[in-house]
């Protein structure tokens, strides 16, 4: 029986969801297929001699490697981070230059915050197939001559809208919410209309959840030509800047701001 903490041991099981979550400790790592079979086959021999305690941890060992993120990879453009990452960094990613060992910054509550949202992506994509909604789920989007890798959230079955989309999953809270009225954020048609090209889609379905209230809205929008020129730009300017093996200028003052402090190419990038 656990006995009620007192002082700064008050908050004790809350205090060590949060630690793990901060250390990786319910990490099981990247995406793997071997890790599947053999978590598969430990949840299949769990049956045979039925243990509760046995049969969940397998279960979700297979359901974390199940959804374990790829490895991510390196030398490429990640279209969700394009628009907003720093210009020199998308010279040295590209270029594949050596990195610090950043530690993360994330909190616990942060961390719950990711992870819901990957939940709901999960919950969603399960949905749609079950619908025969969607053709697939987490589609690999990689074209090596411009550098690009990432994943769309679905493409749908042809059938649905008698065209090629892509699905945009986004989860937010309320305030972010309202404020999508008659079209959804740029910086979300930025990244999708990446992915949608690449595919070779005409539309994007962005649905949009509100973590608050569980409501949710879509928008069926063309690719935005706009986003896609602005990525274009930077992606070009990028490469040219490898190609000539010269990089931007710097964006952070000095290597002690917290921007430098959380990036993996500060000790690079300042010389340190």
């Amino acid at each position: 029986m656990l006995r009620k903490e007192t002082g700064t041991d008050g908050q004790k099981i809350t205090n060590a969801i949060d630690k793990a979550l901060t250390t990786d400790a319910t990490s099981v790592g990247a995406f793997s297929l071997r890790g599947i079979r053999s978590a598969a086959k430990e949840l299949m021999e769990a049956t045979e001699d039925f243990d509760r305690k046995e049969f969940f941890n397998a279960f979700f060992r297979l359901y974390g490697l199940c959804t374990a993120p790829d490895v991510r990879a390196r030398g490429v453009f990640h279209p969700s981070s394009l628009q907003s990452a720093c210009p020199r960094s998308l010279v040295y990613e590209l270029s594949d230059a050596p990195r610090d060992a950043v530690k993360s910054s994330i909190t616990g509550a942060l961390q719950r915050t990711f992870d819901l949202g990957s939940w709901f992506h999960l919950y969603t994509q399960n949905i749609l197939l079950k619908l025969g909604y969607l053709e697939a789920a987490e589609v690999p989007v990689v074209n090596e001559e411009r550098y690009i890798n990432g994943k769309a959230d679905g493409v749908f079955a042809w059938d649905v809208f008698g065209e090629k989309v892509v699905l945009e999953i986004k989860t937010m809270n309320d305030m972010a919410y309202q404020k999508a009225i008659f079209k959804p954020f740029q910086k979300h048609e930025f990244q999708a209309s990446l992915y949608a090209r690449e595919l070779g889609a005409t539309k994007i379905l962005y649905l949009y959840f509100n973590k608050n209230t569980s409501a949710m809205k879509e928008f069926l929008l063309p690719l935005n030509e706009t986003m896609l020129a602005q990525a274009d730009k930077i992606m070009g300017g990028t490469i040219e800047h490898v190609r000539n093996g010269t990089v931007p200028d710097r964006s952070c003052s000095d290597s002690c701001c917290d921007a430098a402090f959380d990036c993996p190419f500060r000790s690079h990038c300042f010389g340190l």
